[in-house]
């Protein structure tokens, strides 16, 4: 795996509302946009080629920027999602407002995981602070999962 200038080798973002309650066609329906996954408690659903199929112990609606943003900045792939969700600040607003009611009515969980992959040596990005009040205005949580592979030696 080839790494950017600055050792970056990949990254993405994820958001993902998930619990028991969860209606996976009222999150497309809040945020107009189709799912990376989605499926309620009970359903069956595909987990990959070596898993196979499984039956769902609770409800999953998840985006993902994997293979849909080039950039290795993680910044570019948290700016690409709050526009996935919704072009217009005002729009957004409204939609993070209808999904907290959600959230609290159903006792759905919801977060926004940022994934980062760097080479030995490489440094760990810092969230630029615009986008945390976007999640913490909605009791998103935000999840880190950062890694850097380790320097081998010979």
């Amino acid at each position: 795996m080839k790494s950017s200038p600055d050792g970056t080798m990949r990254t993405f973002v994820t958001f993902r509302v998930s619990g028991d309650e969860l209606i996976p066609s009222e999150m497309t329906d809040i945020f107009l946009l189709v799912a990376t996954k989605a499926y309620a408690k009970g359903e069956t659903y595909f987990s990959g080629n070596r898993a196979g199929t499984r039956t769902a112990r609770t409800g999953v609606w998840y985006f993902s920027t994997d293979n849909l943003v080039a950039s290795q900045r993680l910044a570019d792939h948290l700016f690409f999602l709050i526009v996935a969700l919704s072009p217009d600040q005002t729009r957004l607003v409204w939609k993070l407002s209808r999904l907290e009611s959600v959230i609290k009515k159903r006792n759905l969980k919801a977060a926004t995981t940022l994934f980062w992959h760097g080479a030995a040596g490489a440094k760990p990005p810092s969230i630029p602070n615009q986008f945390l009040p976007i999640f913490k205005s909605v009791s998103i949580d935000i999840e880190k999962d950062f890694d850097i592979d380790e320097i081998k030696v010979a």
